[in-house]
């Protein structure tokens, strides 16, 4: 199974620009061009939030369109730019979005990986929140069919990143939901948004990557008295592949980044170990 997994597109409506200086509609169009041209295929594509810049209606429409021209099936949750109402009535369509939770969390069972979705936006708030509910449904979603391998999809991240600029909206609550992952093993990846960086740890037993960004990247600052800044460097996705040996993932570059010269067999025959 071959998961592509981006996030943070943070879409305007096209022709307009984001801190009127970002085009995350066109980086988007370039981001489903560079998933669509991947052989092999992706058997699915995950996106975890900030899905528009605003939240707003056209903005939802713009997003809808581009993700229309993916060829493989997409799931997604909202970010903190995100309203999940105007979410939902974009893509009344899409079976799995919960129609009278009041949250957008969902399971999808169709696939030799398990995915849950969760929720983490805190209306009117930058960070993350796991409520109590929110923890609930998990811990009973997780107690199903729970010896199957499952993938966790959430916005914010639930660990320290390092950059002190994106930690102060990081989640809360993020040690009630450590006890959930430490008891569950068959948790093996769970995938962020947020921080428009790749970024990998392991997390109360389980791997946790934050994705970069498809348009602007967030600078690395590691010194706590520095404040992040946007920056243009090259977007990516990450490429998860599970196969008999578990999960391996990678990160694929958009954009166009030619190999010199393909090495050849004598050179690979002289090098061998």
């Amino acid at each position: 199974m071959l998961i592509a997994h981006f996030s943070d597109m943070h879409v305007t409506v096209d022709g307009e620009f984001a801190f009127e200086e970002v085009d995350t509609a066109g980086a988007l169009e370039r981001c489903i061009q560079h998933v669509n041209a991947l052989d092999p295929a992706p058997d699915v594509v995950l996106i975890t939030g900030d899905l528009t810049f605003n939240g707003d209606i056209q903005e939802y429409a713009t997003l809808r369109a581009h993700l229309s021209i993916l060829d493989a099936p997409y799931f997604l949750i909202p970010g903190n730019h995100d309203r999940r109402d105007r979410l939902r009535a974009a893509f009344a369509d899409l079976a799995y979005l919960p129609i009278k939770s009041e949250f957008i969390h969902y399971v999808v069972d169709d696939y030799p990986l398990r995915l849950i979705a969760l929720d983490t936006v805190h209306p009117g708030r930058v960070g993350g929140v796991l409520c109590e509910d929110r923890l609930e449904w998990l811990e009973h979603k997780l107690s199903i069919n729970n010896d199957k391998p499952t993938i966790i999809l959430m916005h914010h991240p639930p660990f320290k990143t390092g950059i002190e600029y994106m930690d102060r909206t990081g989640l809360a609550n993020a040690s009630s939901f450590a006890d959930i992952v430490s008891k569950n093993n068959q948790i093996r990846l769970i995938l962020c948004g947020h921080v428009h960086r790749p970024i990998q740890t392991n997390w109360s037993g389980a791997a946790v990557m934050t994705a970069p960004a498809t348009a602007h990247q967030i600078s690395l600052e590691l010194r706590s008295d520095e404040q992040a800044s946007r920056i243009m460097e090259p977007p990516a996705i990450y490429l998860h592949l599970w196969g008999p040996g578990g999960l391996i993932s990678h990160i694929s570059y958009i954009g166009d980044y030619r190999a010199c010269s393909p090495f050849s067999a004598g050179y690979l025959a002289s090098n061998r170990n």
